[in-house]
């Protein structure tokens, strides 16, 4: 039988936010930075347009962000920072009351070296209850092969987009090199 460790596996916290307005996006990141760490990576800003109905909330056009926070993550706290990105969504509805119109979306999830997971309040057929209404799903596996991310059947269409892989390749490249200074080794090159 094997023995349970309380190790988590090394990882980097990320944001993927959804909004139409600039400004409320550098305000979430803001708040997302004050609550977990300095953002380390942010990736540029593209136009979103894959489902209908965050249009009546956010507005249009939506576009989408991703940060990175700087440091390692304890993988075994992605429920407590889920809880945390809702409050700070609620926080930045319209009118300030939670009655309001959301006007950002902000999705947290982990990059390990194996996977990107992502937090939810919905549950599925894919995703794994954690604790006080979170759930997890892996969303993207990476491909040792070919050095790529591999979608799945549920894996968003986003996440499948090339310049989502670039960003989370480059995202994952900074974890093994944390990694490796954690461990004394040398990191490896950094991708062209």
């Amino acid at each position: 039988m094997a023995i349970a460790r309380d190790i988590g596996e090394e990882a980097v916290l990320f944001c993927g936010l959804l909004y139409s307005d600039v400004g409320v996006s550098d305000v979430a990141i803001a708040a997302v930075a004050d609550a977990f760490g300095a953002v380390a990576l942010r990736s540029g800003q593209f136009q979103w347009g894959y489902y209908q109905h965050y249009a009546d909330e956010l507005g249009v056009p939506i576009y989408r962000r991703f940060v990175v926070i700087e440091g390692l993550f304890d993988s075994g706290a992605i429920a407590d920072v889920k809880r945390r990105t809702n409050e700070i969504e609620d926080s930045l509805r319209e009118g300030g009351s939670i009655s309001g119109r959301r006007r950002v979306n902000i999705d947290p999830g982990y990059i390990t070296l194996a996977k990107v997971v992502l937090a939810s309040t919905k549950n599925y057929s894919h995703r794994v209850y954690l604790r006080d209404g979170i759930y997890a799903e892996v969303t993207l596996i990476y491909n040792k092969g070919n050095g790529l991310y591999m979608p799945h059947l549920f894996t968003y269409h986003d996440y499948k987009e090339p310049a989502t892989n670039d960003f989370l390749l480059q995202s994952r490249d900074a974890l093994n090199k944390a990694v490796k200074e954690k461990r004394g080794a040398a990191p490896p090159p950094p991708r062209p």
